[in-house]
């Protein structure tokens, strides 16, 4: 059933965590380096497990950078930073984020959004559709 009006209109949205998803993962690399240098480990063990500790928080925070704008189609296309894309099927949704997996050429990418990003509107829409199952099967 085609839908027509204000509901064909892509969605623009902002990628990203807000402060208080930072500041969450701030806390729990702090957390991770406390216990690795108050543990009995040897030295050479402790700077190792310390830089991969700040290496996945670097890589995880680098996915899609915070800011990026990110525009969705009512038929699953996406446009996020100048690339084209579609919008896969795997999405984690809850009222404060939603967690979107897009697929371009040569980059499937997680990308979160959080609410209070977003227009209200906006993001009531993004949750809708998601529900109402508008993207494209993985596989």
């Amino acid at each position: 059933m085609p839908l027509s009006g204000e509901h064909d209109r892509p969605l623009r949205l902002v990628c990203g965590e807000d402060d208080v998803l930072v500041l969450a993962g701030q806390v729990m690399a702090v957390s991770v380096l406390v216990m690795i240098a108050a543990g009995g480990l040897a030295p050479e063990l402790k700077l190792f497990l310390a830089t991969l500790t700040l290496a996945i928080l670097r890589l995880a925070r680098n996915w899609i950078p915070a800011g990026t704008r990110l525009s969705l189609g009512p038929d699953g296309s996406c446009d996020c930073a100048g690339r084209a894309g579609i919008l896969l099927a795997s999405a984690w949704v809850s009222s404060r984020y939603t967690v979107v997996r897009l697929q371009g050429e040569h980059w499937p990418r997680s990308v979160v959004i959080s609410a209070s990003r977003q227009d209200p509107d906006e993001y009531r829409k993004l949750l809708a559709w998601l529900r109402l199952g508008r993207w494209h099967d993985e596989g």
